[in-house]
């Protein structure tokens, strides 16, 4: 940790976390965690685990709360914040399994866009 102590986040209800790294670990790790229950060939596991790596490795390498500030691209209470939403959208997709086949047929126009109803066809 540099030297100077961080007194405040400047963001209204966001107060300084005093052990960061520590929390972002275990958040991280838990969202990897989560991820092995998905399919190797699951397009959220294969983005996420390879964002969540990234980050874990500048959280490991990096002791310089500043530093680690300019590499994740936020202040590391904010980054505490998108992991624990991480966190719990990993569980969730895992209990709906979005990866599986469809229970029907999608309706023909169902990924036209834009939308276009029937009544403003011309």
């Amino acid at each position: 940790m540099s030297a100077a102590k961080k007194l405040t986040t400047g963001l209204t209800g966001l107060a300084v976390q005093s052990k960061p790294n520590d929390m972002l670990k275990l958040l991280y790790n838990k969202t990897l965690m989560h991820l092995t229950k998905y399919p190797q060939d699951s397009k959220y596991k294969v983005a996420t685990e390879h964002i969540v790596k990234k980050k874990l490795n500048y959280v490991k390498s990096e002791p310089d709360r500043e530093k680690l500030e300019r590499l994740l691209g936020v202040q590391l209470e904010e980054a505490i914040i998108d992991a624990q939403r991480e966190v719990v959208l990993s569980r969730t997709l895992k209990e709906y399994q979005p990866w599986q086949s469809l229970m029907g047929d999608a309706p023909p126009s169902q990924y036209d866009w834009p939308p276009i109803s029937k009544f403003h066809q011309k």
